[in-house]
C-alpha cells in the first residue's frame, strides 16, 4: 500500500480492543508496515478509561481528514454509518478496512485502490491469521487497476471517469493502448494483460481507448493529439517528476507565487500534477507565502544551506545581485537541481 503516517485502530468492544491492540504490535514488528504512527481509538461504555466521550461517528469525522488509513474492529454496518457523512472521492478518501471481533475477516471497505485498503487488508489478514474480502471487480476477475499502477509509480491520474472506462474495456475483454513520454520509467518488464502498446507518433495498433504516461501538457488547443485520437480517449497519468525551485521577495504572497508557478509550468509544457516537490535556500524556509504555496498545492518543502547550493553541479544561471543578497550566485535553479 502507498507510504502514509498514521493509521488508527478504531475498537467498539473490548474484544475488539484486545483485537486492535494485537494488530498494532504486530504492526510494529511488521516491515511492510508502511505507517510511521499507529494509534488506537476506543468507543466502547465497558471500557469508560479509555472510551472516546463523543459519538463515534462525531469522532471519526476528525480522524477521517487525519488519517492515510482507518480500520475498525466491529460489524461492517457500523463502520459504514461511521464513514458515510464524510466520503468525498477515491482520490482523497483514506483506506477504510473493518474487521470483525472475532479476528475471522478482513473487509476492505473505501479506496481499495488507490488508496491501499485492498493490500492494507490483505496485510492485516495475514498478521491475524483472518480471511481478507476484496470485492471490486478487477481484483475479482485479475485484471490490470489503472489506480493500483498509477499508486505503484508514482503517477497522477487525470480523469477519474475515464479511468473507470478503461476498467470497463479490460473487463469486457476488450485491449487498451498504452504509451510513454521520454524518461518515463516503470515498474515490471511486460505490460499487464489487456494492455497493448502503442508509439506517441501514433504508430502501432490503435485501440478505442490508450493510456499515456506523459508530464507533458496536450500538444495543441484542438483537443485532439497529433496522432488524432481525441483528448477523450486518451487517460493521461501523470509522473510526478519535477520539482520547483523557488526564490521569492520577502513578504510575497501565496498568490504571486502560485501565478509564477503555473506561468513558469505552462512556458515549459509541463502539467501542474507533475509537480513533485519545492525547494529553496533556507532562509525562505520560514517564509509565509512560499510554506502556504506548498501546503495548498500539497508538496513537500525542502531547504538548503548557501553551502549546500554552493556545492551543486550542473547550474547555468547566475546573479551578481542575487550572490550579494544571499551568498550563492542562483537560488531557483540550484534548489530545484539540489532535491531532484
Amino acid at each position: 500500500m502507498k507510504q502514509g503516517e498514521t493509521i488508527f485502530l478504531i475498537a467498539c468492544s473490548v474484544k475488539g480492543y484486545e483485537l486492535a491492540c494485537r494488530l498494532r504490535e504486530e504492526l510494529r514488528r511488521d516491515p511492510r508496515n508502511a505507517f510511521r504512527q499507529v494509534e488506537c481509538k476506543v468507543k466502547c461504555r465497558r471500557l469508560p478509561g479509555l472510551s472516546e466521550e463523543r459519538p463515534l461517528t462525531e469522532c471519526v469525522g476528525e480522524w477521517f481528514g487525519r488519517a492515510d488509513a482507518l480500520v475498525f474492529f466491529c460489524a461492517v454496518g457500523i463502520a459504514v454509518r461511521s464513514i458515510a457523512p464524510y466520503l468525498g472521492h477515491k482520490s482523497r478518501d483514506p483506506a477504510v478496512v473493518a474487521v470483525d471481533e472475532a479476528g475471522r475477516f478482513s473487509v476492505s471497505l473505501l479506496s481499495g485502490h488507490h488508496g491501499g485498503a485492498n493490500r492494507l487488508a490483505e496485510e492485516i489478514a495475514d498478521l491475524l491469521g483472518a480471511q481478507a474480502v476484496i470485492t471490486t471487480a478487477t481484483d475479482r476477475e485479475g485484471k490490470f487497476a489503472v489506480d493500483v499502477f498509477a499508486q505503484k509509480n508514482g503517477l497522477v491520474v487525470t480523469d477519474w471517469e475515464l479511468a473507470k472506462r478503461v476498467s470497463v474495456e479490460l473487463l469486457e475483454g476488450r485491449s487498451v493502448g498504452f504509451c510513454t513520454g521520454p524518461a518515463v520509467r516503470i515498474s515490471g518488464d511486460r505490460l499487464p494483460d489487456g494492455l497493448v502498446l502503442e508509439t506517441e507518433d501514433g504508430g502501432g495498433r490503435k485501440e478505442s481507448l490508450q493510456i499515456l504516461i506523459s508530464n507533458r501538457a496536450p500538444e495543441d488547443g484542438s483537443g485532439r493529439r497529433p496522432e488524432g485520437r481525441p483528448r477523450e480517449r486518451i487517460l493521461q497519468l501523470v509522473p510526478a517528476n519535477i520539482y520547483l525551485g523557488i526564490g521569492c521577495r520577502k513578504g510575497a504572497d501565496v498568490q504571486s507565487i502560485e501565478q509564477a508557478v503555473t506561468k513558469a509550468l505552462c512556458q515549459a509544457g509541463v502539467l501542474p500534477q507533475a509537480a513533485a516537490g519545492v525547494a529553496s535556500i533556507d532562509r525562505k524556509a520560514q517564509e509565509p507565502g512560499l510554506a502556504a504555496f506548498c501546503e495548498a498545492w500539497g508538496l513537500p518543502f525542502q531547504n538548503y544551506t548557501v553551502e549546500e547550493l554552493r556545492l551543486v553541479q550542473g547550474s547555468e544561471s547566475s546573479s551578481r545581485f542575487v550572490e550579494q543578497v544571499t551568498g550563492v550566485d542562483n537560488v531557483c535553479e540550484r534548489s530545484a537541481l539540489a532535491v531532484s
